[in-house]
């Protein structure tokens, strides 16, 4: 049976992105001493501060919303370039680890809880809408939170939406064969969706300036433990990581896209 809303919901104030990367159980929580545990993790998708990088100077002084902040991590460093942050998140945890991540680094954001699908923002209001890993999770059919970035952007604002999951990727094959869970070890999200690259730039085709980009398609080692976690390890990564950018980049497990508004 297919998920629902308010499970959807349930999971993920209960699975916070991040929570799965800390190793030391006995470090609460929330505090300074776990975000460092896990930040060394959570900060290793260097593309996405590439990415960062590059849009951030047409965005200093203007209003970012990133949808699905989770622990806020992303939002700070739109923030520590500049940006106006709000950061939303479909669940209240979540909202409360970003707000303690951001008095953790020293920044400042508006905060707000709310759903990808009827976000609770006037049209137009936003320069630039972000989101990393969440709107394939968001519903079976994800169309109306692709309309939602739509609406609250102001005419010519930036999408940028990462971390769709790609259908021919290397990750979706282990995952399928090798029988583990994508998110979390204990269980999976309701909905997680697994697009090719041409169907995640459909969606966007109401907006002007589309690119899609694949990344992550270098493996990085797992926190799990266990036998397949070991194999993965200490054999597949290292065996994967030998070949060729060039033959395994389009098996990449991470599709991004750019994209504006029209005008």
């Amino acid at each position: 049976m297919p998920g629902t809303a308010e499970e959807s919901k349930e999971y993920w104030n209960t699975h916070t992105l991040g929570l799965q990367y800390q190793i030391d159980h006995s470090i609460d929580k929330g505090t300074p001493e776990f975000f460092e545990h896990i930040d060394p993790v959570a900060s290793r998708f260097h593309w996405i501060y590439k990415m960062m990088d590059e849009e951030a100077p047409a965005l200093k002084g203007k209003k970012l919303l990133e949808i699905g902040c989770g622990m806020g991590r992303d939002s700070a460093e739109w923030a520590s370039r500049g940006v106006l942050v709000t950061a939303s998140d479909l669940t209240p945890n979540a909202i409360e680890y970003a707000k303690k991540y951001f008095a953790y680094r020293g920044l400042t954001a508006e905060f707000k809880v709310t759903s990808a699908l009827h976000l609770d923002f006037p049209d137009a209001t936003f320069d630039a809408v972000y989101a990393r890993g969440v709107i394939h999770c968001t519903a079976a059919d994800i169309r109306p939170a692709i309309a939602e970035i739509l609406r609250v952007l102001k005419p010519g604002g930036r999408a940028l939406i990462f971390h769709f999951y790609n259908r021919w990727s290397w990750f979706n094959f282990l995952h399928k064969y090798g029988r583990e869970n994508i998110e979390f070890v204990d269980a999976d999200p309701p909905f997680n969706n697994i697009y090719s690259v041409k169907q995640v730039k459909a969606f966007f085709n109401q907006f002007d300036n589309v690119t899609a980009e694949v990344q992550h398609y270098y493996p990085f080692k797992t926190r799990r433990t266990g036998v397949k976690a070991w194999l993965f390890n200490h054999i597949f990564v290292p065996v994967y990581s030998a070949l060729p950018e060039r033959l395994i980049k389009p098996f990449g497990w991470k599709i991004n896209i750019r994209a504006n508004k029209p005008a």
